[in-house]
């Protein structure tokens, strides 16, 4: 009686298992496909067409504008508030090339915003992956705002030094 109740367990567990494995390694992918069902699948691909159009897009090479070093000092840590100094580096990453213009233009007011911001940090801001984070999405928020028009989709650090 125990016997039968443990191949009870053991069996569908068993089965679950190795179906799962077959689902997660990508046997029933739809790709690898009969070539009998191809036709079916060309009928659908056909209507999104579309899609594919906008796959490419995202696909398209991305343009990056590279902003100037920007240096600044920063209050320090400690009692002493020794001065630090921040030299920043970052890449603009644009979403159409109808943006460059637009950031080429307002460069100035870019910087500006730039150091406005990066004069008021403290040490402690930029410290760790967190500290990063944070301060990739501010830049992007006021260099969004400054370039009103232009698609900027990300802001990227080619070099930063904090001495």
């Amino acid at each position: 009686m125990a016997k039968k109740k443990l191949i009870l367990i053991i069996v569908p567990v068993l089965l679950l298992l190795i179906g799962a494995g077959v689902f997660f390694s990508g046997v029933l992918n739809k790709k690898d496909a009969d070539p009998k069902e191809a036709g079916h699948e060309s009928a659908a691909s056909e209507e999104s067409g579309e899609h594919k159009e906008d796959e490419k897009s995202a696909k398209a090479d991305p343009i990056f504008f590279e902003m100037p070093d920007v240096i600044v000092n920063i209050k320090g840590k400690g009692k002493t508030k020794a001065t630090n100094f921040l030299k920043i580096k970052i890449n603009l990453e644009l979403g159409n090339p109808e943006s460059l213009p637009i950031v080429e233009k307002r460069l100035p007011r870019l910087i500006d915003q730039m150091q406005t911001y990066l004069r008021e940090l403290r040490v402690e801001d930029l410290e760790g992956s967190e500290g990063l984070l944070r301060l990739r999405e501010e830049l992007l928020k006021r260099i969004q705002a400054t370039a009103d028009g232009a698609d900027i989709k990300d802001v990227l650090f080619a070099e930063m030094i904090l001495q």
